[in-house]
């Protein structure tokens, strides 16, 4: 099994302050609509979150309508499981769940070493405000406030974790939710904890390394590598250049693509994948149903190409957050995973994160959720 992990860099950051980092004071807000939300048992995962623990090189988790909380439950129980003298590195674009900056901190006062790097400006301020004021004076936490330069944001949804055994989780999951939300910022972002989201355990030992010591430069105390090589995996660090390994993937000839995908706003990609339907290519696309996030004249040129288009439209508005991509070609199958949206902000000055995969496990995980979300849709969401 090979593993490759992308990292895409944005055109730099600063750290600043928990002040600093808000435009705007921290208002105060009475969730309308969201009284029917759950609770989140956190004990409610207890297979899933021992896979996490130990023994494989990559395992799949997802979160769903039908597996609500889920992916929450993942990252708490994860952190509880780490002692004293252990470490924990997360880097996320929204960061709102207060019962998990609880668990952080509970981890803090315990002896856990922690840091967490958070998009300074998201398009919602206000969704990252508790986090800032929480986390910011919080004793035995790095909180590392990332302000990129331009339109670039810190988009990764990388988090680490020293023990049972060193692992990291990565997908496209932001602890983005808590009742103290208002009705139109849920709405806007869309219910993470509720609608379809995916998290992969790897716990490859160089991998691993490798994400630590990117998380850790946030810290200003490790250098990241380029670019690595072994007989196992490859490492790389993009330059910001547009040359993301998604393009290059998509330009082989391949017999079937399934792709879940919220963002495909990128025209490069469009026409990549009308030549692939074009060729004789079975390709299969699961987008949100956001016209911001996927334009109508982009539907309109892959349905023309004969690519087969799915909206996800659920009718309490959760979202298909997912965004991973299937390739086939004979015995040849590649997964490709992480942070990354299809658009030309994440190509080009986005901080994000790429795994691309050959592991046959993975790859059979996340196209079966793909049919699951087909399915789904097809019954009209029943």
């Amino acid at each position: 099994m090979q593993v490759a992990l992308f990292c895409v860099s944005s055109l730099g950051y600063v750290k600043l302050s928990s002040e600093q980092a808000m435009e705007r004071p921290v208002d105060p807000y009475f969730l309308l609509f969201y009284t029917t939300k759950m609770s989140y048992d956190l004990a409610r995962l207890p297979e899933a979150t021992a896979k996490a623990a130990g023994g494989f090189s990559e395992e799949c988790f997802f979160g769903s309508p039908s597996k609500p909380g889920a992916l929450q439950a993942l990252l708490a129980q994860a952190i509880d499981r780490v002692p004293a003298g252990g470490e924990i590195l997360w880097a996320t674009y929204y960061l709102a769940n207060v019962a998990l900056m609880e668990r952080l901190r509970l981890a803090a006062l315990r002896g856990v070493k922690l840091m967490v790097a958070l998009e300074a400006r998201p398009r919602r301020p206000a969704v990252n405000a508790e986090a800032f004021k929480r986390l910011g004076a919080l004793t035995g936490l790095s909180l590392v406030p990332v302000r990129s330069q331009i339109y670039a944001h810190l988009h990764e949804k990388l988090y680490y974790f020293s023990h049972p055994q060193p692992f990291f989780l990565v997908g496209s999951y932001n602890p983005s939710m808590d009742a103290s939300l208002d009705a139109d910022a849920v709405l806007d972002i869309g219910d993470q904890d509720q609608g379809h989201n995916v998290l992969v355990q790897v716990d490859s030992a160089q991998a691993v390394e490798r994400v630590r010591q990117h998380l850790r430069a946030y810290l200003g105390e490790a250098a990241p590598v380029p670019y690595a090589l072994t007989d196992e995996l490859a490492v790389t660090f993009l330059p910001e250049d547009g040359r993301a390994p998604h393009l290059q993937w998509l330009q082989r000839d391949w017999q079937e693509i399934h792709i879940a995908m919220s963002h495909l706003r990128d025209g490069t990609v469009v026409n990549r994948l009308g030549r692939q339907a074009r060729k004789g290519c079975k390709v299969r696309i699961i987008c949100h149903e956001s016209h911001r996030r996927f334009p109508a004249r982009h539907e309109h040129a892959l349905r023309d190409a004969g690519v087969e288009v799915f909206r996800y439209c659920h009718p309490r508005q959760f979202p298909m957050h997912s965004k991973y991509t299937l390739l086939a070609n004979g015995t040849e199958r590649i997964s490709l995973y992480g942070s990354l949206n299809f658009t030309k902000t994440s190509r080009w000055l986005n901080r994000e994160v790429l795994v691309r995969s050959d592991a046959a496990r993975t790859y059979d995980s996340l196209l079966a959720n793909w049919h699951d979300i087909r399915q789904e849709i097809e019954r009209g969401y029943g």
